[in-house]
């Protein structure tokens, strides 16, 4: 399916997807396609709505995604730039001496030890868990901390979860649960907390209604510019994922 949007053919990759209930993902392939993953009845016209109401977003985010093709290779070897807090790090993949893999983070630069350092697929399988690593550290952190500050959560942590995703930074489920992408390691902390906090109240209101973005501003007043800031980071989505 393409729609045009101000007189550029955009092509679409329409999903159903039997675990979305309500809201339809947008995600950017980095040959220029946008994937579109929507619950089972959503109609086409529905999707076009949706998609001409985000079109100066989606049309920017293409953009982005087919300049950050080149960086979007399959794997990760010694001399990429990668991002960490929102900053590009260069890699330095070098032969572990005692074969003892291990990822350690000093002076701007990621330094990265294997016995197969000419491997490229498990270099990027163990950068995979590093950022898996940091972003469970992360989140755990923040989930303690507003554990603690909005009332509704009266002192627990909900029941959350991180995994990679491509269309999305987070989710909250009718039942409760949270999911947190991994990639989210990868941005400033500003953003992560955003994210964070944006789920979390979704556990008042399981929508994007003027009450819901209250409760946002309430404990985030300039949750816009977060906002806006995120969408610089929509390349990261399609980045490798081991």
């Amino acid at each position: 399916m393409q729609l045009e949007l101000s007189g550029r053919a955009v092509p679409l990759v329409i999903q159903r997807n039997k675990r979305r209930r309500r809201r339809v993902g947008i995600s950017f392939d980095p040959d220029g396609h946008v994937r579109i993953d929507a619950p089972p009845r959503t109609s086409l016209r529905e999707i076009e709505e949706i998609v001409r109401s985000h079109e100066r977003w989606i049309l920017r985010n293409i953009d982005k995604a087919l300049v950050s093709g080149a960086r979007m290779a399959s794997s990760l070897t010694s001399g990429d730039l990668i991002s960490v807090g929102g900053l590009q790090r260069m890699l330095v993949v070098s032969r572990a001496p005692d074969a003892v893999a291990s990822v350690s983070y000093a002076d701007d630069v990621v330094m990265l030890r294997t016995p197969t350092p000419d491997n490229p697929a498990v270099v990027t399988s163990m950068l995979c868990r590093w950022w898996q690593d940091r972003a469970q550290a992360q989140f755990a952190q923040l989930m303690s901390e507003y554990a603690t500050v909005l009332p509704w959560l009266s002192g627990c942590e909900p029941t959350w979860r991180q995994r990679f995703m491509r269309s999305q930074w987070g989710s909250c489920s009718a039942s409760g649960r949270i999911s947190l992408n991994s990639h989210l390691a990868k941005l400033p902390d500003s953003l992560v907390r955003y994210v964070v906090l944006h789920e979390l109240c979704h556990l008042v209101h399981l929508n994007h209604s003027r009450r819901y973005y209250a409760l946002l501003e309430r404990y985030l007043p300039n949750w816009t510019e977060h906002r806006r800031a995120l969408d610089d980071y929509a390349a990261v989505l399609l980045e490798p994922v081991a």
